[in-house]
């Protein structure tokens, strides 16, 4: 068994705790202390240059009996994260919340100015192998900040709704009086999309 450990990084400071038995079952504990996620995940797939992410927080996995569950939550760039998800056999289940996610320091272009700040759910459910034949829901609003442009005291929300590759996603658009919409009907298997504004 392994009981804890720590370790440092450039990007920050990670210390563990709990149980890691290789028989049958791993539980872990993870205290992450300003750890630089993009550049961790960077070894394993490429990311845009622009993204940006910073964490802290705690982390707890427990794997065992073909299941495997975890939960994540702490600091995201300044704003709050939580993720928390489970993997039994070819069926996964995925929730994230955000709140106050500061969009310009996540997505570092001079450009895009300060859109401001991302907050929302987003959930998915089936195999994550073919992502097309589950379900994702999530709702996402952005508020506050000025863009490129210079439009203030704006909102954005969205929302997508989707069965085995099938249903609607929303846009609400509003800024200093100003409002617009749009909904979409999508079949992603067929290619289709059929838009309202």
């Amino acid at each position: 068994t392994i009981d804890a450990f720590q370790a440092r990084t450039t990007g920050g400071k990670l210390a563990g705790d709990g149980a890691v038995r290789f028989s049958s079952s791993v539980e872990i504990s993870l205290q992450l202390q300003t750890i630089a996620l993009h550049r961790l995940a960077g070894f394993f797939i490429p990311l845009p240059p622009k993204l940006v992410l910073m964490h802290s927080g705690r982390w707890h996995v427990v794997a065992g009996g073909g299941t495997v569950e975890f939960s994540g939550k702490g600091q995201l760039n300044e704003g709050s994260f939580e993720l928390n998800g489970q993997r039994q056999g070819r069926r996964s289940t995925l929730t994230l919340r955000l709140r106050g996610l500061p969009v310009q320091r996540t997505w570092q272009d001079p450009d895009l100015g300060n859109p401001g700040n991302l907050s929302g759910t987003v959930h998915f459910s089936g195999d994550p192998d073919r992502p097309a034949a589950g379900t994702v829901d999530s709702a996402l609003d952005l508020s506050g900040g000025e863009g490129s442009l210079g439009l203030t005291q704006h909102t954005a929300m969205a929302q997508l709704h989707l069965r085995q590759g099938r249903g609607l996603f929303s846009l609400d658009l509003a800024a200093e009086g100003l409002t617009a919409s749009t909904t979409a009907q999508l079949d992603l298997p067929a290619k289709s999309v059929a838009a309202h504004y």
